[in-house]
């Protein structure tokens, strides 16, 4: 994908994100059947850890903070959250210490920036971190190649601290409804946007009844998940969660 349409989508997302924030948070309250799943896991390599501290790139809205909260209520955390949509985030709704860092993720990929050395720049201890999560972002990374820089460099803070790791990979195409409405978006946004450049998977998905409004999303294919869970090694676990079907997230966990 070229440098053009790589910031162009990132923009499109970015500015879909700044006009509906508060309808689309107001959709985004209910924990994941996934999370479920992960709580599992890292109740197990959390049995002698009484304070965590968890990174979270692209926090949204803060609604896994809040699950985390009431799933571990003996825990204390320590939450790292970083998204570059501020207007979602409401610290006010936890218990916890949160840490946020206003940040364009997808922008320091494109320009190389080290998220590690990012993230130390903002005086956030990144040797002292126990889970490194994103969920609901990697399908907004636009180009395969800069979604596998992203995990690479989670790879490599996680190693750096000795952290766990969860992702989760949207792959909405299993999904009839949601692929069908994707198809319509796509074709109604490249009237709009004819010289955009998109890839196998790629999608334009609108809001709503919201005219000219549009997030750019990639459906992840089994192959691209499993390529992308080799950066972070053998001995993660993957599953797949949510949805009527249980197929609409594939989840990676490598502890």
């Amino acid at each position: 994908m070229d440098q053009d349409s790589i910031c162009r989508l990132t923009r499109l997302t970015s500015d879909f994100y700044g006009k509906v924030h508060s309808s689309f948070s107001a959709t985004r309250q209910q924990a994941w059947g996934g999370w479920h799943r992960l709580a599992d896991l890292f109740e197990r390599a959390w049995t002698t850890t009484e304070t965590v501290a968890v990174l979270d790139l692209a926090c949204g809205n803060l609604r896994f903070e809040k699950y985390l909260e009431q799933r571990f209520p003996t825990k204390h955390f320590h939450f790292i959250a970083v998204d570059n949509c501020s207007e979602l985030i409401d610290t006010t709704t936890l218990r916890s210490q949160v840490q946020f860092l206003n940040f364009d993720i997808i922008a320091g990929l494109q320009s190389d920036v080290d998220l590690a050395a990012a993230l130390r720049t903002a005086g956030i201890a990144t040797s002292d971190i126990d889970l490194i999560l994103s969920f609901g972002f990697l399908h907004h990374i636009p180009s395969g190649g800069l979604r596998h820089k992203f995990v690479k460099q989670v790879k490599e803070l996680a190693t750096e601290s000795g952290a766990s790791v969860a992702l989760a990979f949207w792959q909405f195409l299993k999904d009839t409804r949601i692929a069908k409405s994707a198809e319509k978006s796509t074709s109604l946004a490249l009237t709009l946007f004819p010289t955009l450049v998109l890839e196998q998977g790629d999608y334009l998905l609108g809001w709503r009844e919201t005219e000219d409004v549009f997030r750019y999303c990639h459906s992840f294919s089994d192959a691209e998940v499993e390529d992308l869970s080799c950066i972070l090694g053998n001995e993660s676990t993957t599953f797949s969660a949510d949805g009527s079907s249980d197929t609409l997230n594939r989840y990676i966990f490598s502890a």
